[in-house]
This record gives C-alpha cells, sequence and structure tokens, in this order.
C-alpha cells in the first residue's frame, strides 16, 4: 500500500496542476466525488458479509504497544517525515507560484523532481532493507533528509528554481525510503495478532504529521 501511494504522488503532483489550470481549483475536490459515493455503495454492500462480532478487539490500542522502543520510534519517525514531507510541499507550491510567478501547471511539473525520487525510494526500499535491514535503512534516510534540508537551507531564502533541483530529489528519495523500511521494522517488531493495529497506528502518526507540517507551515507565512 505504501508503494501505490508514493506512485501516486508524481501523478497527482502534474494531475493536479492541469486541473486547477483548465478546471480552476474546485475541480479538484468535484473529482473525488463519484469516487466516493461508489465507495459508500460498495462497502454498504460488502459490509453485512464481512462482519465477524467476535472480532471487536483487534481495534483496541493498547498501551503496551507503545511501550516497544521499536513500535515508538517506528511512529515517531513516520510522523516526522510527513511532516517534514508535506510542510515543505505546501510551502513549495505556494513560492512556485507566488513568488516565481509559474504557472498551476507548471508548479505540478516543477515538483516532479520531489514526487519521481518518492516513488523510485518506495521500489528500492523492499530490497534495501533485506540487503541492509531496516535498522540501517532508516538511518540513511534521516540522513538523506539532513543533507537535502540543509542543501535547502544554504539555497537561501528565496532561491531561483535550479537551485532546488538537487535538494528535492535527495528529500524525495529519503521520503520514498523511510516508510516501507519503518513498516517493515513495525511488523517484525509486533505479535502477529497485533500486527493490523499497529499498520493502522503507524498509518495515523503520518497523517497527523501531514497535517502538523502543513499547519506548522502555515505559521510561517
Amino acid at each position: 500500500m505504501g508503494r501505490v501511494r508514493r506512485h501516486r504522488h508524481g501523478r497527482r503532483a502534474v494531475g493536479g496542476g492541469v486541473l486547477i489550470q483548465t478546471l480552476g481549483w474546485r475541480s479538484l475536490f468535484l473529482v473525488n466525488l463519484p469516487l466516493g459515493l461508489l465507495a459508500v455503495a460498495l462497502s454498504a454492500r460488502l459490509a453485512a458479509s464481512a462482519r465477524q462480532p467476535r472480532a471487536a478487539g483487534w481495534l483496541r490500542l493498547t498501551v503496551q504497544l507503545f511501550g516497544s522502543r521499536v513500535f515508538s520510534l517506528c511512529a515517531a519517525v513516520s510522523l516526522v517525515s510527513a511532516l517534514l514531507l508535506y510542510g515543505l510541499m505546501f510551502l513549495l507550491g505556494l513560492y512556485f507560484q507566488r513568488t516565481l510567478g509559474f504557472s498551476p501547471l507548471r508548479t505540478g511539473v516543477a515538483f516532479l523532481p520531489l514526487t519521481v525520487l518518492v516513488s523510485i525510494g518506495s521500489l528500492m526500499a523492499g530490497q534495501l532493507v533485506r540487503a541492509f535491514g531496516s535498522r540501517w535503512l532508516i538511518g540513511g534516510a534521516l540522513v538523506l533528509y539532513v543533507a537535502g534540508f540543509g542543501q535547502l537551507l544554504m539555497s537561501g531564502t528565496s532561491p531561483d528554481y535550479a537551485l532546488l533541483v538537487v535538494p528535492l530529489p535527495i528529500i524525495g528519495l529519503a521520503a520514498g525510503l523511510i516508510t516501507p523500511a519503518a513498516t517493515a521494522a513495525l511488523m517484525n517488531a509486533v505479535h502477529p495478532a497485533q500486527a493490523g493495529i499497529a499498520a493502522s497506528t503507524l498509518n495515523t502518526a503520518r497523517q497527523i504529521g501531514a497535517a502538523l507540517g502543513v499547519a506548522l507551515a502555515g505559521t510561517l507565512l
């Protein structure tokens, strides 16, 4: 699932730019309406057959999970990674259009050095985890984050787009590597019966990180 999401980043960046350029920003919300209605209809049909009266226990998030050092670190790393990535994307979207004068379509294309490397990193992560282990891969991804953001900060407060061509792929690669690595480490650290709730918690941490990243980035404006 993580890989699918990563592959969508590049398509969303360009596709979103095309929609805004041609139909306006409201089209981003309208395009999801038929998909939402289809999901509701399918859920109504499938929910009854999938019901398991005695399976409610898997919904419980036990405090013991957070007692695991690996679990807590993976959740924290995922939260921070999403905070950095989505906070940066929020700021860059505004910077490209308001400061550099890019159109919505050109803004989507400008994100490709970041989003394409997210997908590439996600594809590479599985083999790298098997070769080096999830711990080393997470550490390497964090080093890439530091290098990418360090170079981004050194480019100044109003850099030309050419100065972003190097740090953006580095940051994208870090983001693409870290999510599968954290997921692999988490799944190896919990009991199989807790795999579902552990994976859900990791995803929740990412969503919280993304929301915090956009919120914190907004306070800088």
